[in-house]
């Protein structure tokens, strides 16, 4: 944060909320879920997850543009059929479920766009 400040990246429009309550690695890695709980969040009608290691490049405005609906707007990443390495939700499925979906792909919870409404809370 301070190092983002003290740059030419730095504008008004950037704000920070600190939560430094996560205690285990687990709870750190699910964070995010928890934007809803920040007080600032309330002030927007949509929002734009990106985890500390993105980088982007050019105007965020076409980015904002796509979000029409509301769902939740990510990227593909993976599938959910990868038992050997899990970090895409292999085991939140009962054994069999994952039958039932005709699309197995999976997403990254590192960007993500979404208005902020009831539905996608």
């Amino acid at each position: 944060m301070n190092r983002i400040k003290s740059s030419n990246l730095y504008t008004k429009h950037i704000q920070f909320e600190i939560n430094d309550t996560y205690d285990t690695l687990e709870k750190a890695c699910k964070a995010r879920l928890d934007c809803f709980d920040l007080e600032i969040i309330k002030n927007y009608h949509k929002i734009l997850y990106l985890d500390t290691d993105i980088i982007v490049h050019g105007d965020l405005n076409t980015v904002f543009d796509v979000c029409v609906k509301d769902i939740l707007y990510v990227l593909e990443e993976g599938d959910i059929v990868s038992p050997d390495f899990d970090c895409w939700g292999n085991s939140l499925f009962e054994e069999g479920e994952i039958d039932e979906y005709e699309d197995k792909s999976a997403f990254s919870s590192g960007i993500m766009l979404f208005n902020n409404c009831e539905i996608i809370k």
